[in-house]
């Protein structure tokens, strides 16, 4: 690989560029693994037009070349004009880790200079459109074969240790819109066609304009098309055939659990241009001391040959019946999960080896190095619950010594969905037995959470839609015999369970009214009750919104023994309202006790940071505050900020509320999040008694801040999130104090300390 120096990219600008070089990109073609949809793409392409957006003003005290959006607009396409720049919204869902390729063919072999590629990060109000996390550029001679040209890392999203000796870092602080230049060397390279992939943080970005410039010299291009600098460039459009069906880990490395079982998820996708009728076989190469563990699911859904190290999986079920399927393992963008142990010492430069066959065709293999991974053992007694709240029973029956690996971990409450309970039984030789599963739980100490999804799941429900043609959705009126019923098929589910917690989960009663709250009056029911009540549709809206949340909290209090605690998703303090008809201040305390936010903030901590401080303010109370977060949902989180989460969620009061099991695509997620708990759980007594300290600060405003202190005692978080430089900070420490996060005791008095980017620590004061 040719070496790259280490370069701050502020913002580099095509302007740098001698007068004669020629943009060997104008007006050529985009191939795109994955198409953009917001703006989309035009013949000829946007992006090499060569019309750039300038909708822009210059950042005072930075570089000329710096560029920023008007602050003063709250929106992001107030800034952005669509004719000019291409968008991918929602594209990434579960292929965040392999990202998107692009290609232009130049033609013919030319010489290159530089690639300069315009991308957006509107980071400033609009958290989840960030700028992408890494940009890699690859060139080819024949358009099959491409090679690695160069690595460039935003430095925030894992820190400085993240960016190898040969990659550019970019540099950006991550609290302001701009319009960023990401520039590569390719001086001494010919190729015709050049690829980039871009792999993004949050679920939206943008890109505005993409150049690539003539050079001179040739002379490096032995080193470039070396064959260890090959890679997988998978774009379809009949661009790298070989490379097109993607099979590997999400992680660059393989990581497998020493002493605990945790789920493991894959990369898969298949980019071929023209698919056939032909089975796609998983093969996967172990290294001695590596083994597969063959579970329920995996067996019914898949025949497995094993030879030696070598399983080969091939799908039983295809088509739609697959798709179906109950607890399938195999979507359009990933595969899993899949178990894998250490059964013996594995070698330190032990690989393994990942790759799809279909007939007769080996596609390009992934071949990883091994590591392994001694998880942390936690035991949690804390007052908050910590649970994957979305993971659906059979995922949970299905994961090998689930209770002990799932205790080990720090997580203290096990969810269960009754309404799949049925599906289950109807699984062919099904091992799955929910009742005996949740019994097993309670007996080991869980907190048990039922969680429901109300209005969508109600038998008959088109019987019970508004009455005007063409509506869609639970009429928020009705009141009949088909609601009556479904109370009681959820009272008799919580008889079942008998809860801790109730999680609702009711996402689509908009769709009843086409999101306007006038568009009731089209419905006789809704238009008579609006009438009768004298208010606007909105204000009658709430009222239904509020009778419902009653309802549904009665139907359970009337059958669960014990005290539990209600809440609804995305329904939360200071909100003026969910989808025009849930107030969280009307059912709050009564009938909702937890507040519970959609913090998908894509790896953007200060996000979760002001969210769980902003819900303690609003709430006064611990343990009341229950935002989903996530570890990659609708974007891409560092392993390593896993960890971070633990404490900015439980240190400001606030319950562990994991959106989603099937998030957790790499061992490394849950090993970060397992250390976080463990750090916590030896602090009971504290966590217990004390309280969150939300005006807490240190000396310097880039640093997010938290503390939980009873008396004296203290746990204090300090995380840099979102500066791309050092940070220092002081703290004045008393005889004792400890960083928990990393073994050492410090001595009393004023430290100077310093924390660099995607950097924390957690220090414990007596």
């Amino acid at each position: 690989m040719r070496l790259l120096s280490l370069l701050t990219l502020s913002c580099l600008m095509a302007s740098g560029m001698a007068a004669d070089t020629r943009n060997l990109a104008l007006g050529k073609k985009v191939y795109y693994s994955i198409m953009p949809d917001n703006p989309p793409d035009t013949t000829p392409s946007k992006l090499t037009d060569g019309k750039k957006n300038t909708r822009t003003l210059p950042v005072t005290g930075e570089s000329t070349a710096a560029t920023s959006f008007d602050e003063q607009k709250d929106n992001y396409s107030d800034t952005m004009d669509n004719s000019l720049t291409a968008g991918w919204h929602f594209k990434f869902y579960g292929r965040e880790n392999f990202g998107m390729n692009m290609c232009i063919d130049l033609g013919q072999t030319e010489k290159l200079g530089k690639s300069i590629l315009r991308a957006g990060s509107f980071t400033k109000s609009m958290y989840r459109f960030s700028l992408p996390r890494e940009f890699r550029i690859s060139v080819s001679e024949d358009g099959q074969n491409f090679y690695h040209a160069g690595t460039a890392k935003k430095v925030t999203t894992a820190g400085t240790e993240s960016i190898g000796a040969n990659e550019q870092s970019i540099k950006l602080h991550e609290d302001r819109n701009r319009w960023i230049e990401i520039e590569f060397d390719l001086s001494g390279i010919s190729a015709r066609y050049v690829g980039l992939t871009v792999k993004p943080e949050g679920f939206m970005f943008y890109l505005d304009e993409w150049e690539i410039f003539s050079g001179e010299s040739d002379a490096l291009n032995a080193k470039t098309y070396a064959p260890a600098n090959r890679e997988r460039f998978a774009v379809g459009n009949g661009l790298a055939a070989r490379d097109a069906v993607v099979f590997q880990p999400t992680t660059e490395a393989f990581y497998v659990p020493e002493n605990l079982f945790v789920p493991t998820f894959f990369d898969f996708g298949d980019y071929r241009t023209e698919k056939t009728k032909e089975p796609c076989r998983f093969v996967i190469d172990l290294p001695p001391g590596v083994t597969l563990h063959e579970s329920y699911l995996l067996r019914n859904q898949f025949n497995i040959e094993k030879d030696n190290n070598r399983y080969t999986l091939t799908p039983r079920h295809t088509g739609k019946h697959f798709k179906r399927y109950y607890g399938r393992m195999l979507s359009d963008y990933s595969f899993g999960p899949l178990y894998f142990r250490t059964d013996g010492k594995v070698a330190a430069d032990a690989e393994a080896t990942f790759f799809c066959r279909i007939g007769d065709t080996d596609f390009t293999p992934a071949v990883c190095p091994v590591k392994t991974l001694a998880f942390p053992v936690a035991d949690n007694k804390l007052p908050p619950f910590c649970a994957i709240t979305w993971m659906i029973d059979y995922y949970a029956a299905d994961w090998p010594d689930f209770l002990q690996s799932y205790a080990a971990l720090g997580f203290n409450a096990v969810p269960y969905f009754p309404r799949n309970w049925g599906g289950m039984a109807d699984l062919p030789e099904t091992p799955f037995q929910p009742a005996e599963h949740l019994a097993k739980s309670r007996a080991a100490g869980m907190r048990i959470i039922q969680n429901e999804s109300p209005l969508h799941t109600m038998k008959n429900l088109g019987k019970a839609n508004c009455t005007y043609e063409g509506a869609k959705g639970f009429c928020p009126s009705y009141r009949g015999e088909y609601y009556q019923q479904h109370l009681q098929e959820l009272a008799e589910n919580s008889k079942i369970i008998q809860p801790d917690y109730l999680i609702w989960d009711i996402e689509l009663m908009h769709r009843s009214f086409g999101g306007k709250p006038e568009n009731i009056l089209k419905c006789e029911r809704c238009a008579a009750a609006v009438k009768a009540s004298g208010k606007t549709p909105q204000e009658y809206l709430f009222d239904c919104g509020a009778e419902i949340q009653k309802d549904l909290y009665n139907a359970a209090a009337g059958v669960i023994n014990g005290k539990f605690q209600a809440g609804q998703y995305d329904v939360y303090a200071g909100q003026k309202h969910y989808q025009s008809i849930w107030r969280f201040d009307r059912a709050y305390p009564g009938h909702v006790q937890l507040s519970m936010p959609a913090a998908y903030s894509a790896g953007l901590f200060d996000v979760n940071h002001r969210i769980a401080q902003r819900e303690y303010r609003l709430l006064g109370e611990k343990w009341r505050s229950t935002p989903w977060v996530t570890p990659g949902t609708y974007g891409y989180c560092s392993p390593h900020k896993m960890e971070a989460l633990v404490y900015e969620q439980i240190l400001n009061g606030g319950n562990l509320c994991i959106y989603s099991f099937n998030e957790f695509n790499s061992p490394l997620q849950l090993y970060y999040m397992g250390k976080g708990l463990s750090n916590l759980c030896g602090f009971r007594e504290l966590l217990e008694r004390g309280k969150p300290d939300v005006d807490f600060q240190v000396d310097n405003a880039k640093l997010a801040c938290s503390r939980f202190a009873d008396g004296d005692k203290a746990l204090v978080f300090i995380a840099n999130y979102s500066s791309p430089d050092e940070e220092p900070f002081t703290l004045d420490l008393p005889k004792g104090a400890v960083r928990v996060d990393r073994d050492g005791q410090l001595p009393p008095g004023k430290h100077q300390l310093k924390l660099g980017p995607a950097e924390f620590a957690l220090y414990h004061i007596n």
